[in-house]
This record gives C-alpha cells, structure tokens and sequence, in this order.
C-alpha cells in the first residue's frame, strides 16, 4: 500500500433472511477495515442464527464466526465473499425411534453482489444476496440469503 493510501475503520452489523424448509434469520455485529485505494472493505463478525424448520416444534440455534471480503466494482456496488463456521445443532433417529441430538461445527462459503446507499458522511446501507457454494449438508441454512445492514464509518 502506498504512502497516501487511505483507509477507514468501520463498525455495524446486518441480518440475513432465507426460507427453505423453514425460516432462517441470522444477526452479526461487524467489524471492518476499508482500504480506499484498493477499493476493498475486509472484516470480521461474531454470527447468531436462528431456525424454525416447518417438520418441527424444535428451533435451531447456532452461533459462530465468519471473515469476509468485499471488492467494489462500481462506486456503491461490490462482490461479496465469506468464510464462515457455526456451531449448530442436528439430530438424527435411531433404529428404536429415538433421537439424538448432537453439536457440530459447520463451515460456509457464501459469495454474492451487493450494493450500498450513502445514508450521512459516515453511515451507509448495505444489501447483498449471498449463495453458499460449499453447501455442508449439517449447515442450518443452504439456500440463497438476503442481507441488509448499517456500516459506520469510525
């Protein structure tokens, strides 16, 4: 990076919707570092989800980590790409009928587009649609998610 290069510090958090064989929801305070010149914004962020499957009475939560990356391409439009891992919950049936209920750890690799509104001198929207390609059959989510959140320039 060069001497004159400028970067910003950045905090907020978003929520990601999705629906397939139940509701999912998800929320993560974010922590990110925007680098002007490269036209880059590289962060962190803590994740909690939350999963009503429609053939249950159970919810499923789950709770991780994800680092991600976002490349703009257009002045408020970018690529979005994460690594991601949770800790959630699955079952599974025994031959008598029972249930097991274990913890596992999951790991996602979600990528999509986005595009962000200016709403003051330091704050702006993000949305974005994300698919994860690496599809963990114990993730608690598989299908396409929409994220929408606040960042704040510090």
């Amino acid at each position: 990076m060069s001497k004159n290069a400028s970067a910003q510090l950045n905090t907020g958090g978003n929520v990601s919707v999705s629906y397939d064989d139940g509701v999912y929801f998800d929320v993560a305070p974010i922590i990110g570092y925007k680098i002007e010149d490269l036209k880059l914004n590289l962060g962190l962020s803590p994740i909690f989800s939350y999963k009503k499957p429609l053939s249950s009475t159970q919810t499923i939560l789950s709770g991780g980590g994800r680092i991600f990356g976002q490349f703009y391409f257009l002045e408020n439009a970018f690529l979005h790409g994460e690594f991601q891992t949770l800790n959630t919950q699955t079952s599974s049936t025994n031959a008598d009928g029972s249930k097991n209920i274990n913890r596992v750890w999951t790991a996602g690799l979600p990528v999509g587009a986005g595009y962000e509104y200016r709403i003051s001198d330091k704050a702006r929207f993000q949305a974005s649609v994300l698919y994860d390609i690496l599809q963990d059959k114990s993730a608690p989510n598989r299908m396409p998610v929409v994220r929408g959140g606040i960042v704040y320039d510090l």
